[in-house]
């Protein structure tokens, strides 16, 4: 079963560091990078490794950051 799901976040730039950020359940989870995109792709990443590490083991977990 697929079902999409909207993860709203946020873009900072801090001392030539780029952050994204978002809350999963009361953890807040951030990605970084030299530009807006490495910092959304490495928020990706950081999600679905906090997600995988949560899953049962019978569930596929598939994500994509808008």
């Amino acid at each position: 079963m697929n079902r999409p799901v909207k993860l709203p976040y946020t873009m900072v730039f801090d001392e030539g560091v780029w952050y994204a950020g978002t809350e999963l359940r009361g953890l807040r989870v951030v990605g970084e990078g030299p530009t807006p995109a490495a910092a959304k792709d490495d928020l990706e990443e950081t999600v679905l490794a906090v997600l995988r590490k949560r899953r049962s083991s019978n569930q596929n977990i598939e994500l994509t950051v808008r």
